[in-house]
């Protein structure tokens, strides 16, 4: 199912949309799930809630896909903070960094299923997120949030992570000496 007209799914998936204040949102539902998405505006950040609802008669697996697509091809994307890679699996670092010649585009994974099935890719002028092993048992929801963040042409990758640290209230200094470390060094041990 997609919210695409171009795209379709099953008969009964009908995408309507509205306005409800300042926000918008996106309603569908099919057979089997249900999606209420809604978009927030907040502090120069569009904030993403999409509600998946299992109505069927079991669980459903849902693939979640996301795209960003631009009319021309990316000057430079990268993911989780990496110039060279056109794939990630790392919700370590679930952001994507788009620049355009006269503006940037970020995003990030929020919420923790997003992060622990987090996927992206790019090629030319389209960046994809998805979460590809997702499922709701009967009569459950789930809440998937992300944040774009519509950046300034003097902006670069770092602007992006300092507004999402802002955000987080995750921009603080650690004291003395810390290492982040495995707590599980049997793991590497020698039988």
């Amino acid at each position: 199912n997609s919210l695409s007209e171009k795209l379709r799914g099953e008969p009964a998936w009908k995408p309507e949309t509205g306005k409800s204040g300042e926000d918008v949102w996106v309603k569908s539902k099919g057979k089997f799930y249900s999606l209420d998405r809604k978009v927030k505006l907040k502090g120069g950040r569009i904030k993403i809630y999409d509600t998946f609802t299992s109505i069927g008669d079991s669980s459903v697996g849902v693939i979640v896909q996301n795209h960003i697509i631009t009319p021309e091809t990316f000057r430079k994307c990268l993911l989780g903070g990496m110039p060279e890679s056109t794939i990630s699996e790392s919700g370590a670092n679930p952001t994507i960094f788009i620049s355009q010649d006269k503006s940037h585009l970020g995003v990030v994974a929020e919420d923790n299923m997003s992060r622990l099935r987090y996927e992206a890719s790019w090629a030319l002028n389209r960046a994809t997120f998805s979460i590809r092993h997702f499922a709701l048992a009967r009569g459950k929801s789930y809440t998937l949030e992300w944040t774009i963040y519509p950046l300034d042409k003097d902006a670069d990758y770092f602007t992006m992570i300092s507004q999402i640290r802002d955000d987080w209230k995750s921009n603080f200094t650690i004291e003395g000496p810390f290492e982040f470390g495995d707590i599980y060094p049997e793991r590497f041990a020698i039988p």
